[in-house]
């Protein structure tokens, strides 16, 4: 989906200077390359909507996994695969957006940090599909 074709989602995120503060630290991290953030707190401040401000100013792909009864080692590898097709072959900025309740097994946290750690996941990718990307 190119950048003109994206839909628009009305936000409602009431401007508080805590807000402010949060989109201006967000904007910091994510314009810096390879820059990631951890966001902790309370529910319901606005980090999501915050986030998909600021990946939207930037002309960032916001990309959250959509977590359902199903979701599995199979469905997460699949969207890491995704995320990393956009961003290493297709070049394009991604913001990856995942949320503690997202997490349901401790071996997606254990890839996330080795993508955040060494940005690469080992074992992602067999012999045969990561042939035809190199």
């Amino acid at each position: 989906m190119r950048a003109y074709e994206r839909e628009f989602k009305e936000l409602s995120v009431h401007l508080i200077e805590e807000i402010l503060e949060m989109i201006a630290n967000i904007e910091r991290v994510l314009s810096m390359p390879g820059g990631s953030l951890l966001l902790a707190g309370r529910a319901g401040v606005g980090r999501k909507q915050s986030t998909q401000l600021i990946a939207h100013i930037l002309n960032m792909e916001f990309f959250s996994p959509n977590i359902n009864r199903e979701y599995s080692m199979k469905e997460f590898k699949r969207d890491l695969k995704q995320v990393l097709l956009m961003t290493g072959i297709n070049a394009e900025k991604v913001c990856l957006y995942i949320e503690d309740h997202q997490l349901i097994q401790t071996e997606f946290l254990e890839m996330l940090n080795s993508l955040i750690s060494a940005g690469e996941v080992p074992g992602l990718y067999t012999p045969e599909e990561l042939e035809p990307l190199l």
